[in-house]
Parts: C-alpha cells; structure tokens; sequence
C-alpha cells in the first residue's frame, strides 16, 4: 500500500447522542509499503464539553477514525463509564454498569488531568 492519509475524524457517543469533533487538527502522513510495522501519528483531539453533572453516571465513548482516500484504515475506540466527582478532578469508576453497556469491553477510568491531557 502507497497512500495518505487526509482525514482524521473523532467521535464522542454518550446515551443516544453523539458528538462529531469539528475542530479536528489537519493530519497527513504516508503510509508505504514494507516490513516496517506503521506507527500511526495520533492528532491533539479535542475534549468535549459536555457540562458534566454529578447527578447521574456518564457511559462515553470515545472514536477516532483514520481515512485514506474512500478506505478507513485505523479506528480507535476508548470506552468510559463514570462518575465525577464535584471538582471534576477524578472519573470514578461505577460499581454497577447497566446490562446494555456490560459487552462493550474494558472502560477507562482514572484521573481526569491525565485523560484530558492524552486527548487534548
């Protein structure tokens, strides 16, 4: 394979909403054929704003989609269910995660300054 990649598109889905990042920094990087294992350069993504309230327990997921030319080629997926706490300095991790989200695979938890800063 010989191509670029033009487009980078990121995705915050939480309840029955979803969230496209239209702010999104321009990426371009060449992938060419070889032995060489890629390394995908990740962009500065954007944090979403999503006026956290305290009251209820978030599930968020987070996708990242790398595109060359009609072909997407990487997709990054990150899945958190949480709470915060008033500060909004840490996500908690819930005791209970709802039957409809328990498939969904591993969730991020962890301290909001070190996600935020992989992310932003």
């Amino acid at each position: 394979m010989d191509a670029l990649i033009y487009r980078v598109d990121a995705f915050w889905y939480w309840g029955d909403k979803v969230a496209v990042l239209g702010n999104m920094p321009h990426i371009q990087q060449r992938l060419k054929r070889g032995d060489t294992p890629l390394r995908l350069h990740l962009p500065v993504v954007p944090v979403h704003d999503l006026g956290i309230s305290n009251k209820t327990p978030l599930y968020m997921k987070l996708v990242v989609r790398y595109t060359i030319p009609r072909i997407p080629v990487f997709r990054y997926t990150t899945l958190m269910y949480f709470k915060c706490d008033p500060d909004h300095k840490r996500w908690a991790p819930t005791k209970t995660i709802p039957p409809r989200y328990r498939a969904l695979g591993q969730l991020t938890t962890g301290n909001v300054a070190e996600i935020k800063a992989r992310f932003h």
